[in-house]
């Protein structure tokens, strides 16, 4: 795998990328038919660092039970705090079959420090 983070805006960019930014994910969240994946626990998802608005909670240890209904072509971009649990659950998306999966790097630390004119990206 390499990672191509540019902010690429094709409406087939998931499929070439393993990775994307935070701010891709500031100036993408609200497209239609990206979904955001956050795999950190429940406590960590309601807690300081709060979550991308409309981030669906699967937390990594639940990922595998909760993908056989997920189609493996859907684009989702996967979250949690620093990014590492995230491309460990990329791993297994991509072992599964997912073709239009990415990992946000620096997960809820980088989203954290991106400037956006909603302050409503991130949800306590």
């Amino acid at each position: 795998r390499t990672a191509n983070k540019g902010p690429d805006m094709s409406n087939h960019f998931l499929e070439h990328n393993v990775a994307v930014t935070a701010a891709w994910v500031v100036a993408n969240a609200d497209r239609a038919g990206v979904h955001i994946i956050d795999v950190r626990p429940q406590p960590e998802f309601r807690g300081p660092l709060g979550h991308i608005c409309g981030a669906t909670s699967v937390p990594l240890e639940q990922l595998a039970s909760h993908v056989a209904r997920w189609c493996r072509r859907t684009p989702i971009v996967l979250v949690c705090r620093a990014g590492i649990r995230s491309d460990a659950a990329l791993e297994l998306l991509e072992d599964l079959g997912f073709t239009h999966a990415v990992n946000m790097t620096g997960g809820m630390l980088a989203f954290q420090r991106v400037p956006r004119r909603r302050p409503a990206s991130i949800a306590a």
